[in-house]
């Protein structure tokens, strides 16, 4: 698997694998609703809000918006840094990506319109980064901060209003940790 997501009333869940296909599913019943193949993964994926919409990022770096019914694309994003990974709030009004530049942008999840990109003031320097993707998002319960690891072995905990940065922890040692995910309690 490449990206699975439950949506919120847990009556589907999409999945991706490596070679491109993309499935929608439903729990109660395991049937499949649709399959898409396509010639890029899809790396991560998430409901919209009302059910009616899956998001995906993409490894030809795209952020595409499909009709939950019928798999069609209706939007395709593009001003971002190339997604890597995708999160939602419990609200979900906003969609956080997590870009390939050590970016993440924040977008209007009813309009589909960029809010605000998290970069800090000062940007992690090219030449320290190992990677430069943003590994995995997460929101905090309120909505008000964002937790996201990078393949540099670092969580930066954000302010989503002000876009600033509240924290910054690295792990002790790159040789000896791995950060896979870091999610608000």
């Amino acid at each position: 698997f490449w990206g699975l997501a439950f949506e919120m009333d847990s009556q589907s869940i999409a999945a991706s694998y490596q070679g491109g296909s993309l499935e929608l599913f439903s729990v109660p019943t395991g049937h499949r609703h649709w399959v898409i193949t396509n010639k890029y993964n899809t790396l991560s994926i998430a409901f919209s809000r009302d059910g009616r919409s899956v998001v995906t990022a993409c490894s030809d770096s795209a952020i595409r918006v499909l009709d939950k019914a019928t798999g069609k694309v209706v939007r395709t994003l593009t001003e971002h840094g190339g997604p890597y990974c995708l999160e939602r709030p419990g609200d979900g009004r906003i969609l956080a990506v997590g870009n390939g530049d050590h970016t993440i942008s924040l977008w209007d999840a009813i309009s589909w319109k960029p809010l605000k990109i998290l970069n800090g003031d000062h940007p992690v320097p090219k030449s320290r980064l190992i990677d430069d993707r943003i590994k995995s998002i997460s929101f905090s319960r309120n909505s008000q901060a964002l937790v996201a690891t990078d393949w540099d072995q670092e969580v930066t905990v954000w302010d989503c209003a002000t876009g600033h940065p509240i924290c910054e922890l690295k792990a002790p040692s790159a040789e000896s940790s791995s950060i896979s995910c870091a999610l608000f309690a």
